[in-house]
């Protein structure tokens, strides 16, 4: 039995295409902010004297292991579904555009 569509193509392009624009802003504010919070440790460091400056590494031992824990799992968390955002957006542009020969097709 062939599944019936609910939408229109033209509706599932613009899906795939805010699937990726998701995926785009989850991977650039990942990074925006593991490369911004290091500057900023350093520049507080830098800008506030006589107060001793621990290393980076010091700060991150004394973070409570469940603090911890939860950043792990929230980081994972967006990195999954910054992953799987994407993958379903190729799915879907796969399904709506399918290649001719798919010759080009990766595994």
């Amino acid at each position: 039995m062939a599944r019936q569509k609910k939408h229109s193509s033209r509706s599932r392009e613009k899906f795939a295409d805010s699937l990726f624009t998701l995926s785009n802003g989850l991977i650039i504010g990942l990074m925006a902010t593991l490369l911004l919070a290091p500057l900023g440790a350093v520049f507080r460091a830098l800008v506030t004297p006589g107060d001793e400056a621990s290393s980076l590494f010091e700060a991150v031992k004394d973070i409570p292991s469940f603090e911890a824990l939860v950043f792990v799992v929230l980081y994972l968390l967006i990195v999954w579904l910054a992953v799987s955002s994407r993958e379903h957006a190729m799915s879907i542009y796969t399904e709506l555009h399918p290649d001719a020969d798919g010759s080009d097709r990766r595994a």
